[in-house]
């Protein structure tokens, strides 16, 4: 078992290098430094090795730390009676919930599929003995934060030992749990990797999270004892999960089941119906789709058309949700002079929080994403379709038809704030009242125009429908964190409408101006 688990670490380990090579490949500035021969480089390599090492270090600690951390301030926020017993109530129903959600022994990943697969490792010694180091690394992430905050609520220091050998042995009975569960489905012919029941899982996680902090906010908590107990059965419980798994000897046959579900196994035999199937569903293939127009513009016109499943019953679900907000808002106004006046107050000054709902409710990246699902994945394949001309006409197309579709939920909110502007006290500045609905406007226009730059730039999907570029993962993740962190951000209108829309002309010109130059080099299959 230790050969297995050191062969299974260096082949993660090589896996992961060979990754990271591969994300920083995909950053443009950083691309021209790391040439494409970097993968047999040892100096690259070794640099690359580290980096992963560092990163598995940093997911042993860091997720672990966030989520004890999480607990702890939610509890403190809450202020209750007793902190202690809080803590502890909350941290074990939360972690019960994990226990389920997150066991990692039967997830379909590409290394699994390398090595049970490709290398014919013994799948259950390559199982049993990674899901040993997962465990370890489970209750050494754990115990140094459990340890801290249990000090910090007022427990013994060496609660938090407990509290991680809990998580474990709580692990290690559903482990147990789901090996059973696999096995038997295997036998019945109707393995589908623990998802079958998906939908109860989650009410049950959303049952154990009212539990964690609901409960203690009505003023009930557990007794200690009952931890007590729980941890004494845990310990007989585990033990037979262990024997179970240690003496199972059908993990050969599941991982061939499971394992087709993985990335690396729908490369290897192009076993993508799965992907394709649920993108299918969300567009419509009848005849009576017709466009009038013609060239590119008929083509873009017909995709806009079969996906207006996806585009347009949102959008007018959006428009109904905030006029209904709007009429609420309108009457509470009329009937109580002074929610006129907070609701004035904040309409003036809280102008930049609608930048991030702006992002939420736009389907930029859904339907750039589409775009190559139902289209771009096979039509790049053609010469034709690769040329400048046809890439940059059919991206003038899809960029008109985007901002008319994000533009109807747009124009709705952005009348109604303006309208509300008015009702509930006016101001002082008429100026206001335009730049209200002009932000609006240009927050729209720039999401559009945001998501489809993105994508031609650097279209991140490659020929297995996975999305492989750093560089678009980074330039999204910046997105949203701006976003949110406009929220609460007290903003005077008259200041913030005009920095927002002369930073959205600006940026959409520059965008556009970088798309003619450099997407008929940079809008292929990867």
């Amino acid at each position: 078992m230790n050969k297995a688990f050191r062969i299974s670490f260096r082949l993660r380990n090589a896996y992961k290098a060979n990754g990271v090579i591969y994300y920083l490949r995909q950053i443009p500035l950083v691309k021209k430094l790391i040439p494409a021969g970097a993968y047999g480089s040892r100096g690259i390599k070794y640099f690359a090795n580290f980096i992963s090492i560092l990163l598995e270090i940093a997911n042993t600690f860091v997720w672990k730390l966030a989520y004890i951390a999480i607990i702890y301030f939610l509890i403190v926020a809450m202020k209750p009676e007793d902190l202690a017993g809080t803590y502890l109530h909350a941290f074990f129903f939360l972690t019960i919930a994990g226990g389920f959600m997150n066991t990692s022994l039967f997830d379909p990943t590409n290394d699994k599929y390398y090595a049970i697969i490709l290398m014919r490792m013994d799948a259950k010694k390559y199982t049993l003995s990674n899901y040993i180091y997962f465990l370890i690394r489970v209750f050494v992430g754990f115990s140094p934060f459990t340890c801290l905050f249990s000090a910090l609520v007022g427990l013994p220091w060496y609660y938090g030992l407990f509290m991680a050998l809990f998580v474990v042995l709580l692990k290690l009975v559903f482990s147990g749990f789901i090996l059973w569960d696999n096995i038997r489905d295997y036998r019945r012919g109707r393995l589908n990797n623990d998802k079958r029941m998906a939908a109860y899982i989650w009410i049950a996680a959303f049952a154990l999270c009212f539990a964690a902090f609901g409960v203690p906010y009505m003023g009930f908590i557990l007794p200690a004892v009952i931890y007590l107990i729980v941890l004494v059965l845990l310990l007989g419980f585990s033990v037979v999960a262990a024997l179970y798994l240690g003496r199972c000897g059908g993990y050969q046959n599941l991982y061939r089941e499971l394992l087709a579900q993985s990335p690396a196994c729908q490369i290897s035999s192009n076993q993508n119906n799965a992907v394709q199937a649920m993108t299918l569903k969300k567009i419509e293939l009848t005849a009576d789709i017709e466009s009038n127009k013609k060239g590119y513009a008929y083509f873009n016109d017909l995709f806009f058309k079969r996906h207006r499943r996806m585009l347009h019953k949102p959008a007018k679900r959006i428009c109904v949700v905030s006029f209904l907000l709007f009429i609420v808002i309108t009457v509470a106004s009329f009937l109580k002079p002074e929610v006129s006046t907070v609701m004035n107050e904040l309409l003036m000054n809280l102008l930049p929080y609608f930048l991030f709902i702006m992002y939420m409710i736009h389907p930029g990246r859904g339907i750039t994403q589409a775009m190559f699902m139902n289209c771009d994945h096979s039509m790049l394949s053609y010469r034709f379709y690769r040329q400048p001309r046809v890439i940059l006409a059919l991206f003038v197309e899809r960029l008109k038809s985007l901002m008319l579709i994000g533009l109807v939920p747009a124009v709705f909110i952005g009348a109604e704030l303006t309208a509300l502007v008015a009702i509930t006290g006016g101001t002082a500045d008429p100026i206001n009242y335009i730049l209200v609905f002009v932000t609006i406007i240009m927050m729209s226009l720039f999401f559009s125009v945001h998501y489809m730059v993105l994508y031609y730039l650097l279209q991140p999907y490659n020929l297995q429908l996975e999305s492989r570029n750093a560089a678009y993962t980074l330039a999204n993740a910046i997105t949203y964190i701006v976003c949110y962190i406009a929220i609460g951000k007290r903003i005077p209108t008259l200041f913030f409408g005009t920095v927002m829309t002369a930073f959205s002309v600006i940026y959409i010109i520059v965008a556009l101006f970088l798309v003619y130059r450099l997407a008929p080099k940079t809008f292929k299959l990867r």
